[in-house]
């Protein structure tokens, strides 16, 4: 058995292309904006953990080889042929350069309606949108459109209403990555080189699938465990990783939470067909509605109800009308994920 290894620069030029490329990460996210910690409520300074996502990767800065691998497989947003000729978010909080790998990194907005208060940017979705075609998925948050709730107390109610800024940019039957929430972890750089998640630090920012990468958050999980604390949601974020390591409480908050969301798709469509006056089009129209309440045998249905009339309380979809069915099988596929976040800071 051949006990020697050749010297890196006298490999093969292929083979050392190879090798460079097995250092690209395999779960980049590319995000447009930057959160804003007082919408998150978090302690962190999570600006500054966006800022860490943007660099270009490490191992393009060991040669002049390597950075030819790095820029042939990526580039800065904006500045690839593919990606030159989408817009830019006009939001104050948008970034402006930023790595990107095409077609394997998850694009990410940090947009919701609360954003509003420090300058809005109705377009975001839109532009969202336009990077489908050069990455692996698109993504949002879902306090964006109908928050999770980890307790598993809200209300399922309800109100129609036509949502001009998310669900009117959002296409039918395509697929959108929805993070139903994030998660800060404050550790050392020592500490997560050790455990083996955030790629060793080259993706400070990730986002993962509750059920495929189940083994990941569990590591993340224990990582958050020896970290330091680092925000005073210390108590959610352990509501939260107790739900997502525990597959069947979580498979009842996400069951809970797509009623809601198929709720609020319904309400936004029933919303627009009033807003048009076409909602005397719909076949049996005075079918689409039921009374909540089971127990009113008999009585019969609500009549055709104004948005603003809806008590969200009282009424429900009929979910087997042949409107709500189409209706339901037009909306757009939401894959749940979490966001988490790696800051080395001292924050709290």
């Amino acid at each position: 058995m051949e006990r020697r290894f050749t010297c890196f620069s006298q490999l093969p030029t292929e083979l050392r292309l190879k090798i460079w490329r097995h250092c690209e990460a395999r779960t980049r996210v590319t995000e447009l904006d930057v959160p804003i910690k007082e919408i998150v409520e978090t302690d962190c300074d999570i600006h500054h953990v966006s800022l860490r996502n943007c660099r270009q990767p490490a191992f393009a800065r060991s040669c002049r080889e390597a950075r030819q691998v790095a820029f042939e497989d990526g580039g800065f947003l904006w500045e690839t042929p593919e990606t030159k000729s989408i817009p830019g978010l006009s939001a104050f909080n948008r970034i402006r350069a930023t790595w990107f790998y095409r077609h394997s990194d998850i694009v990410h907005l940090n947009w919701n309606d609360a954003y509003g208060l420090y300058g809005d940017d109705p377009y975001s979705m839109s532009i969202l949108n336009a990077y489908r075609s050069v990455s692996r998925a698109v993504s949002f948050m879902a306090d964006a459109t109908v928050g999770f709730d980890w307790s598993g107390k809200a209300p399922t109610f309800f109100r129609p209403m036509f949502d001009s800024s998310v669900n009117t940019f959002l296409e039918p039957r395509r697929e959108y990555v929805i993070c139903l929430s994030e998660i800060v972890i404050h550790a050392t750089i020592e500490q997560v080189r050790a455990s083996g998640t955030f790629e060793c630090l080259e993706t400070p920012v990730q986002i993962l699938d509750p059920f495929d990468d189940h083994k990941a958050i569990a590591a993340l999980y224990q990582l958050w465990k020896k970290g330091r604390p680092g925000d005073a949601k210390q108590a959610d974020y352990r509501e939260m990783f107790d739900a997502l390591l525990n597959p069947e409480l979580f498979a009842k908050l996400l069951a809970k939470w797509r009623e809601l969301v198929e709720n609020n798709w319904l309400g936004h469509v029933w919303a627009g067909e009033a807003e048009k006056g076409t909602l005397s089009e719909i076949d049996m129209v005075e079918e689409v509605w039921r009374w909540r309440d089971s127990m009113r045998p008999g009585i019969p249905s609500p009549p055709v109800l104004d948005p603003e009339l809806v008590d969200e309380e009282l009424h429900r979809f009929n979910r087997s009308h042949p409107w709500v069915v189409s209706t339901l099988e037009a909306m757009p596929i939401f894959r749940p994920m979490m966001i988490f976040r790696h800051c080395e800071r001292r924050c709290f």
